[in-house]
């Protein structure tokens, strides 16, 4: 199928503009009209989305907050298994070498009696329970 052009020359002006007025169709409805309808339910639905966004956005930070938190309380207790596991050891030493310090009794003692972290998964509970028995029973057999 062909396409038959009929003349070469320049554009045709479209004619001059209105600047305001009614449209020249029949329904005499202008399209800024139409249009304020839509720009009115445009703020809405974007300010909706913006407090969904930021519902999101803090309950994310709370998801991150609770596993820095959880983080944070693993690595207290870890800390404090392993602040009464070294003063074990140096307990340890100064009995085989006969030089025992009062003072690493105290600091051994002291640590026994910090309170412990709540609600601990069960395997920690257990460990730092054994941890603390023998402790206990190193400073019972010293009498302190």
């Amino acid at each position: 199928m062909g396409v038959k052009i009929d003349s070469a020359s320049g554009t045709k002006s479209a004619g001059p503009v209105r600047k305001s007025g009614t449209a020249s169709g029949a329904s005499g409805t202008g399209f800024s009209t139409l249009l304020g309808g839509v720009e009115d339910a445009a703020p809405s639905s974007v300010q909706a989305n913006t407090a969904v966004g930021g519902l999101e956005a803090l309950l994310a930070a709370q998801v991150v907050g609770d596993a820095m938190e959880e983080r944070a309380k693993k690595r207290r207790v870890a800390e404090r298994g392993n602040n009464i596991l070294d003063k074990l050891e140096a307990l340890r030493d100064g009995l085989l070498t006969g030089r025992m310090s009062k003072q690493k009794l105290i600091e051994l003692a002291q640590a026994l009696r910090e309170p412990r972290e709540n609600n601990l998964p069960p395997e920690a509970e257990k460990i730092l329970d054994e941890i603390e028995l023998r402790a206990a029973v190193e400073l019972a057999k010293l009498n302190v």
